[in-house]
């Protein structure tokens, strides 16, 4: 993965933007901004088990993969910002709102909005293998940042 650049003066700047007053204040904010998200998720998460509908239980499962997404979001703020885990953390994002999509249309309880589907969502399922090669490829192969 990238390393910390070797240049001691942008080391230094570095350190000061962290030591700054303001980035506490901006630090406390998207700590309170990631919890609250974190806590209306889980409970919108909550909400679906008391459903009897067909998607309740892939709804419930989407949100809280949601959640778990923006938890290690967070986390990687506070980490050494290599560019490898954040192309990881953006590309399982997108796969939420892929994964969205396939809920919505998959287990939708208007028969008319399945069958209209069926075609596309059958034409998307390679679709879960190509964001797994990506992840993985990116991640190991083209993470390599040399400025």
């Amino acid at each position: 993965m990238s390393e910390l650049p070797d240049d001691p003066a942008v080391n230094a700047d570095m350190e000061s933007v962290d030591k700054h007053w303001t980035k506490h204040i901006h630090t406390a904010w998207m700590l309170y901004a990631a919890g609250t998200t974190l806590i209306g998720t889980i409970s919108a998460s909550s909400s679906w088990k008391k459903s009897n509908t067909r998607m309740a239980k892939p709804a419930q499962l989407l949100l809280i993969f949601n959640a778990i997404v923006c938890v290690l979001l967070t986390a990687y703020k506070f980490t050494s910002k290599h560019i490898g885990p954040l192309f990881v953390l953006q590309c399982l994002s997108h796969y939420g709102f892929f994964l969205a999509f396939i809920v919505l249309v998959e287990y939708n309880e208007n028969a008319k909005v399945r069958e209209a589907g069926r075609k596309i969502l059958k034409r998307l399922t390679p679709f879960h293998a190509l964001y797994g090669f990506v992840i993985l490829f990116g991640y190991f192969k083209k993470s390599r940042c040399s400025e």
